[in-house]
């Protein structure tokens, strides 16, 4: 049985997402969030849709995408310093592996708090 449905966005989609969050919630399943092509926002935008997403109140864990493989552990610490203050729940990693940093991106991530992780293998 399927317990939880993480919703992948693109910040522009994101006010669609409450709802079917709210739907989801209804028929039972745990929902996260994931945001997608998290290295295209700066931080400003990131904390403000952050901060939106958490005052809907029903997102458990709030996951961010490296979806074109280009973070590194500098910029994955920008990133959970930006969502921390404006997040009340756990955070995630979603890890793409094509220039081959998944595992070192995730474990990296780790050390600064996230407590989901999970990646792809050769890249999409």
């Amino acid at each position: 049985m399927v317990d939880i449905v993480r919703i992948a966005t693109h910040i522009s989609d994101l006010n669609d997402c409450q709802l079917i969050a709210k739907i989801l919630i209804k028929l039972g399943y745990r929902v996260f969030l994931n945001l997608m092509q998290i290295d295209s926002l700066q931080s400003a935008k990131l904390s403000d849709a952050v901060y939106q997403i958490n005052e809907w109140g029903n997102i458990e864990v709030f996951y961010f995408a490296d979806s074109f493989g280009n973070l590194n552990n500098q910029s994955i610490d920008n990133i959970i310093n930006t969502i921390k203050p404006v997040w009340d729940g756990e955070i995630g990693i979603h890890a793409h592996d094509n220039k081959g940093h998944a595992l070192v991106n995730s474990l990296g991530a780790i050390d600064s708090g996230v407590t989901y992780v999970d990646a792809t293998i050769l890249g999409m």
